[in-house]
């Protein structure tokens, strides 16, 4: 059974009463254009560092605040099907796991996915 999260949600502290554990700074990843680490909920610091060590590149992730369950977003299709199957075997939790996709937005509000070059 998995312990209820006590994170602090960096935008929304007020989510989790529970909060007593500040974000992760996780050392940036070879792929990062950022100058610094990267913040990730304490909860989800390993299992998101293990994606990492796999090659997975990441745009977000959230450990969901025990009001849903993890997520992130991945960067491949190829990334996400592996992340699926790396955090069923090595972290347990029910993921969310997204990929990020371009795509532009309409007056009309509909989108068209921009094909990949």
């Amino acid at each position: 059974m998995t312990m209820p999260c006590r994170c602090i949600s960096y935008n929304r502290p007020d989510l989790n009463p529970l909060a007593d554990r500040p974000e992760v700074i996780l050392p940036r990843p070879s792929w990062s254009s950022r100058e610094r680490g990267i913040c990730v909920d304490a909860c989800i610091a390993d299992a998101i560092r293990m994606l990492w060590a796999h090659g997975i590149i990441t745009a977000g992730c959230c450990c969901g605040h025990n009001r849903m369950n993890p997520s992130v977003i991945v960067d491949e299709r190829d990334h996400a099907l592996l992340a699926i199957k790396l955090l069923k075997e090595q972290d347990g939790r029910d993921w969310h796991v997204q990929q990020w996709r371009l795509c532009t937005v309409h007056p009309d509000n509909s989108a068209t996915a921009v094909p990949l070059i």
